[in-house]
């Protein structure tokens, strides 16, 4: 249910100006400390994966305006479910600079409006509300795969088994 709301307020979401933003955020900071962390960021990486083939989920766009640039200014080196969740999401849209390389126009409808994409530089440019920028590279992006999958992250297969039984 939690994803299917995620889903449905993303048609449209425009990032931190958009209506919902307080509710998005709300949602997903209360999501992904707890037990739903782990469903929440499969579906997530489950339709960025989609995305990056050229179907259209929303619940990637919605993601990106809440979690931001890559490294946050600041940022402290322990591991949350947090950076968990985004080193995944992440490490699938390192495709997106081939992606959006085969369709510019219907790649940047996956972004939203506080997030745009330098081409030249295969960059995400995120905006804040306060309007700086953040960016992050895309091709320079090194996500060590070792550290996730040892992060106890269960495969969507493992999930629909545990379901049924």
């Amino acid at each position: 249910m939690v994803i299917s709301v995620l889903e449905n307020m993303a048609y449209e979401f425009s990032g931190f100006e958009d209506k919902f933003w307080p509710m998005a955020r709300e949602i997903w900071d209360g999501v992904l400390p707890r037990s739903l962390q782990q469903r929440v960021t499969l579906r997530l990486i489950e339709k960025t994966k989609e995305n990056m083939e050229g179907w259209y989920s929303p619940l990637p766009r919605l993601a990106l305006a809440i979690i931001g640039p890559y490294a946050a200014k600041g940022e402290t080196p322990e591991r949350t479910a947090f950076k968990i969740c985004r080193d995944l999401f992440y490490g699938e849209l390192k495709a997106f600079p081939a992606f959006y390389a085969k369709d510019p126009e219907r790649a940047k409808t996956f972004l939203p409006n506080n997030v745009r994409y330098d081409a030249a530089a295969s960059e995400l440019v995120h905006r804040y509300s306060f309007g700086e920028e953040d960016r992050t590279d895309l091709n320079a992006l090194e996500i060590a795969a070792e550290a996730l999958a040892a992060e106890a992250m269960p495969s969507p297969d493992a999930l629909e088994k545990h379901e049924s039984a």
